[in-house]
Parts: structure tokens; C-alpha cells; sequence
């Protein structure tokens, strides 16, 4: 008794395959061919009941022969009693074995149901249909109607203020009703869009697309589209926050006088403003400057000119 074929995985390009279906050997049969197992995969992965309707499935199968008195093997696939395609092996040795991954195009496109792929191997039209016993192996299978997502969650949804864009706010998932659908995000236009453009999705992450200021704003909105890969989606906006952070304040780093002018340097932090002071008595307090000075991180320098005094005194407040 020959034994059943070994366990293998689906993969594409490569002479391997997931062994399914597989049926017992004969002691002896015609033009000693027999097939041994036919198998379907999505990507890497061998077609189960979640796969969805309008995957790509690929084919193939496994078989073994011995004493042939032809060098040609035809190998036949039938999807449902339809034909599917085939191939011939040429040029193969008396006896062997083959277990191959079908490629070059020979897909099957998924469709909801319960189906059966066959596969028929003879031995260059040597074995008669009254012998066709092992040369035929049948896998039922069934693929699945495919339901809509319904529902998107995100592991986190604040992020600190004044981190670079490109920071990671948090990681997107998908409730939906078949188990082992996959599943891509997007932003997209509609209720709760406001501030798409200060976001970008990265894989399954989102991720901010600008620093923020959580004195300038702390709630943004986002709306988000989820697609499985038979490309049904679902749609929710998403509320995100802005956490504050304890910013330390500006620090004068200095005052080079340069002629008439003097040149000042002080502190700042990225996604602020800065109002300048000035006073020439300190009995007499401090007046505006100079308002909404950018924040050139990790120094601002401003020139102020003397304009004949011979005291002066600056003071920095943060605008934002």
C-alpha cells in the first residue's frame, strides 16, 4: 500500500504545496499513474471556509507514477465538472513523483458556495475509462458569502502635544463578522473629516501628519474606512485628543550686542509663538515688542535695536 502524501505549504512561485483531498493507492492500476491530492491557496495560505468571494485562488496537485511506457503525463482540472486547465509534463522518467504548484496564470476566481475541484492525470491518453479509478482525486470546499465590517477601534487615541508628524497615535483593528478576513485602512471624506489632513494611516497605525499645540487645540476628528479583502468596508469617525505636556518656560540664553543693535537668544519649543518685552526702567514695567515670534527649535534669536539707550531690559513670554 503506497503511503498518503506528506503535509506541505502553499506557496507562491515554488514546487510545494498544501497536500489535500488526498486518496488511498491501489496495489495496481492503469498505465501506472495514480493522482494523489489536488489543493487550492490564496496567497500562502490554503483556501478554508474564510476564504471570501472574489479572491484569487490558485491550483494545483500532487501525483506518482511508476513502469510508464510514455514520457508524457496530461494533468486536468475540473472546478464544479467545469474545466479549469491543465498542463502536460514532458520528458518525465519511467517512474517518480511530481508535487507542483500550478502557476503561470491558472487561477480560479472565488465565488460564494459549496464546490468540488477535481483533478484527472493520465498517462499520455494510455488509461481507459473503464480503469479511471486512481487517477482521480476530489476536494470539496466551501467558500463563504462575505459580510460587511461593522465597527473600527483604535488601541489608542491621544497623542502628547509637540511630537514630530510622523508619531504614532495608535493601532487600527475591525470588528467583522468572518473570522480571518484581512482588512486596509484609509482616511476618507464625509461626517467627521474636519481634520484629515493633519493624519495619515501607515499599514494598520495612525499616524499624525503635523506637530500639535494643545493650547492652540486638543480635539481633532477623523474619519476612517476600513476594506476586507473581498472589498467591503465600513466607515466611523473617530474622535483623537491632544494631551497636555508640561513645557518648560522660554530661557534667555544670552545678549550680544552688535553696534546699535542687540541680539537675542532665548529657548523655544517647536509648534509655538513667542511675545517679546522690552523696558528701559524696570520701575516703569514692560512693554510689547515684538508678537507671534515662530519657535525656531531648539534657539530663537531676534536683533532689537538700541536706538541710543544705554539700559534696556528684555523679557520672553510664550504666545502658544
Amino acid at each position: 500500500m503506497r503511503s498518503r502524501w506528506p503535509h506541505t505549504t502553499c506557496s507562491i512561485g515554488l514546487a510545494i504545496g498544501v497536500l489535500l483531498g488526498a486518496v488511498s493507492a491501489k496495489t495496481a492500476y492503469a498505465a501506472n499513474v495514480e493522482a494523489a491530492a489536488v489543493y487550492l491557496c490564496v496567497g500562502f495560505d490554503d483556501v478554508t471556509d474564510s476564504t471570501a468571494p472574489g479572491e484569487t485562488v490558485y491550483y494545483g496537485g500532487g501525483l506518482f507514477w511508476s513502469d510508464l511506457t510514455t514520457d508524457e503525463i496530461t494533468i486536468k482540472w475540473y472546478m464544479d465538472g467545469s474545466y479549469l486547465g491543465g498542463l502536460t509534463l514532458t520528458g518525465v522518467p519511467a517512474s517518480g513523483n511530481n508535487f507542483f504548484y500550478q502557476g503561470g496564470g491558472r487561477t480560479w476566481l472565488a465565488t460564494a458556495g459549496n464546490h468540488t475541484i477535481s483533478m484527472v492525470v493520465d498517462a499520455d491518453g494510455l488509461i481507459a475509462e473503464s480503469d479511471e479509478t486512481d487517477n482521480i482525486v476530489a476536494r470539496p470546499f466551501t467558500v463563504s458569502a462575505n459580510s460587511d465590517p461593522t465597527d473600527i477601534t483604535i488601541a489608542s487615541s491621544s497623542v502628547d502635544e509637540n511630537e514630530p508628524a510622523g508619531t504614532t497615535v495608535g493601532s487600527l483593528s475591525t470588528t467583522d463578522p468572518d473570522a480571518g478576513d484581512t482588512h486596509t485602512y484609509s482616511l476618507v471624506s464625509g461626517t467627521g473629516d474636519d481634520d484629515n489632513v493633519s493624519f495619515s494611516v501607515s499599514g494598520s497605525n495612525l499616524l499624525t501628519a503635523a506637530s500639535f499645540n494643545y493650547e492652540s487645540k486638543s480635539n481633532y476628528t477623523v474619519r476612517v474606512r476600513t476594506t476586507d479583502q473581498g472589498s467591503l468596508s465600513y466607515e466611523e469617525a473617530l474622535p483623537l485628543t491632544i494631551t497636555d505636556v508640561l513645557e518648560p518656560p522660554p530661557e534667555f540664553d544670552g545678549v550680544t550686542i552688535d553696534g546699535t543693535d542687540a541680539i537675542l537668544q532665548w529657548s523655544s519649543i517647536a509648534n509655538h509663538t513667542y511675545i517679546l518685552h522690552d523696558s528701559t526702567s524696570l520701575t516703569t514695567g514692560f512693554a510689547e515688542r515684538a508678537t507671534g515670534i515662530l519657535a525656531t527649535p531648539p534657539m530663537n534669536t531676534y536683533t532689537d535695536a538700541l536706538n541710543g539707550v544705554s539700559v534696556k531690559f528684555w523679557q520672553v513670554t510664550t504666545e502658544e
